[in-house]
């Protein structure tokens, strides 16, 4: 038995090693992909959807930078400045956002790669940014004449994720790919982040 799995680990080393010399040095991307954040000390949770666009270079056989842009629609939950924004349905949910990538490949095969990567992420998004009140009382104390104001901006926030993808053949130059990572936003640590997305890569 113990020849049978030391044969096996030489034959997938060989395996590494000859698809390795012949590594293709791009990848251009397409994928879908889901954002979902939470609070983990308020009920807030936020929430992205769209499609990415990327392109990725080996820099060595297993070392790898790529780039990608998305764009989509972002929701949330748990707080008036998020949940008010449901009510402008005039206003735009345009989401876009922007990826640098550093990739390893664990494993490489002809067929499998399994590999892990650090990725810095800018989003960037519309919402409400500030709610002010304001009214009157009568002469039995009653609140009257009740007005709000609604402020509303684009804003922009950097995370930092860590994770692992996963790619498998399909037919010639193309794989199936699969990501997930796990994150923070910059200077904001009570959020906790995920990312998962699934698409085509064509290897060239």
């Amino acid at each position: 038995m113990k020849y049978l799995v030391f044969f096996l680990f030489v034959f997938l080393l060989f395996q590494e090693v000859s698809f390795a010399q012949d590594v293709k040095k791009n990848r251009f991307e397409i994928n879908t992909f889901q954002n979902r954040g939470a609070n983990t000390i308020g009920p807030e949770s936020v929430k992205a959807t769209g499609i990415n666009i990327g392109y990725t270079r080996y820099v060595l056989n297993r070392l790898n930078l790529g780039v990608a842009y998305g764009f989509g629609e972002f929701y949330g939950r748990g707080s008036d400045l998020l949940e008010r924004f449901d009510d402008f349905n005039d206003l735009e949910r345009d989401y876009r956002q922007f990826q640098i990538k550093l990739g390893y490949d664990v494993i490489q095969t002809e067929r499998f790669v399994l590999g892990i990567q650090a990725e810095y992420l800018r989003n960037y998004r519309n919402g409400v940014d500030e709610i002010l009140t304001s009214w009157d009382r009568d002469e039995q104390g009653n609140k009257v004449n009740f007005q709000e104001s609604i402020g509303f901006s684009r804003s922009a926030t950097p995370s930092f994720y860590t994770g692992a993808y996963l790619m498998t053949k399909l037919h010639n130059q193309i794989y199936l790919k699969g990501d997930a990572s796990y994150g923070v936003p910059s200077m904001n640590f009570d959020y906790q982040l995920f990312q998962f997305s699934f698409g085509l890569t064509y290897q060239f």
